[in-house]
């Protein structure tokens, strides 16, 4: 039997944790502590797993069953959601350790010894001026060359800018 918001809500809390079952291998979970907890039940090349889909109410009972069908459709085509998951999760630690503004700074930091004091500071100044604000959240493998070019065109304008100089690209 399908459940619905009211059930969800009004579901109370035992001593020890139960599931309220939605069909398909959805359920939620109620804690001995009131947490309600999403989980998905299914089956990948023989084997039982369970995928937590979220907490609720932050998780309706309406995404929860659209989580469930993503699932569904991942199954179909042979993949696994949970190591979808894992990957996904794994990508988005790599690109975040790997923004561009890890590895300015960890190259600033390579080459500031070689560097007088004054160099370096004007070097990182710069950094954090011009391009930190425009691509330095931006995963590395994510910017190309267009992106540079860019940022160095919005440079060159500004110092045309301030030196009063004439300059065109291209023209």
């Amino acid at each position: 039997m399908k459940l619905t918001d009211r059930q969800i809500k009004t579901a109370e809390v035992k001593p020890k944790r139960y599931k309220l079952s939605d069909g398909n291998g959805l359920y939620l979970i109620i804690e001995s502590n009131g947490a309600k907890k999403w989980r998905y039940k299914y089956s990948y090349l023989g084997k039982e797993k369970l995928l937590g889909l979220g907490k609720y109410p932050v998780v309706g009972l309406a995404n929860a069953r659209e989580a469930r069908q993503e699932c569904r459709k991942l199954l179909d085509q042979n993949i696994d959601p949970s190591s979808k998951r894992k990957k996904e999760k794994r990508l988005a630690k790599f690109n975040a350790d790997n923004s561009f503004a890890a590895v300015a700074k960890e190259w600033h930091e390579t080459n500031n010894t070689k560097w007088t004091t004054e160099h370096g500071a004007k070097i990182w100044r710069r950094l954090e001026v011009y391009i930190l604000p425009v691509i330095g959240d931006r995963p590395i493998t994510d910017i190309n060359t267009l992106d540079l070019l860019d940022i160095i065109r919005t440079l060159q304008d500004s110092i045309v800018k301030r030196s009063g100089l004439r300059y065109s690209w291209g023209g």
